[in-house]
């Protein structure tokens, strides 16, 4: 990763909100829609106002609250060298199009619109929507202009684990066009990380899934 600047969390929940603004606007009031557009990262209400719209009223923390709380943001920017050591989230609706390992570059061959799962707390079969999302962004480049939100334990050496823009990273790998994109890059302790595929039981998350697999419970 190149890195440009040194940045904070707060920078980062600001990009996150801007690229799902798409999905959420017909949801927010003027003022939200402000808060997002135009931030002030100098005024401390604000910062707490954008924390609230991602957490709660996106709904992503899910995500972010499984993330460590410390760590060191940074703008930076993609390399070629890069690419081979980018990794999806390991959430197992992403496990098959990933080839069984989360690794973005995969997707170029593994994406499919037949993909789906039946676990035991679902009552039919649902279908993973991956490839219809990857689709719809071919239609609106628009889609891929924010940054993503990647985290690593290590500025220069990977993995690194996109926690934000899975889609976006997938249509720019599939395209050819993932060097040198910007994203949002926090830096920290991975190994007790549940969205990280640097934790430390990561193989065994692997193997659990590959089981899921083999029940036809994903496919």
């Amino acid at each position: 990763m190149k890195i440009i600047n040194p940045t904070s969390k707060h920078h980062m929940y600001a990009a996150w909100l801007k690229s799902e603004l798409f999905r959420m606007k017909t949801d927010l009031t003027p003022e939200q829609i402000k808060l997002i557009e135009q931030p002030n990262f100098d005024n401390p209400d604000e910062n707490e106002q954008r924390k609230h719209l991602l957490f709660t009223v996106y709904g992503r923390s899910a995500i972010l609250d499984k993330i460590p709380t410390e760590l060191d943001w940074f703008e930076a920017e993609i390399e070629n060298k890069d690419s081979s050591g980018i990794f999806i989230l390991p959430v197992f609706d992403w496990f098959m199009d990933t080839g069984g390992n989360f690794q973005l570059t995969n997707v170029q061959r593994h994406l499919s619109p037949n993909r789906g799962y039946c676990l035991k707390s679902i009552d039919s079969p649902t279908e993973v929507h991956h490839f219809n999302k990857i689709d719809e962004i071919s239609k609106n480049p628009n889609l891929i202009s924010d940054d993503m939100v990647i985290i690593s334990s290590s500025q220069n050496k990977s993995p690194f684990t996109i926690i934000d823009g899975t889609h976006r990273a997938s249509f720019l790998i599939k395209n050819d066009k993932l060097v040198g994109v910007k994203v949002f890059l926090g830096i920290g302790n991975m190994q007790d990380c549940f969205w990280s595929v640097e934790r430390r039981d990561f193989v065994q998350h692997l193997s659990g899934l590959q089981q899921l697999v083999k029940a036809g419970a994903i496919w």
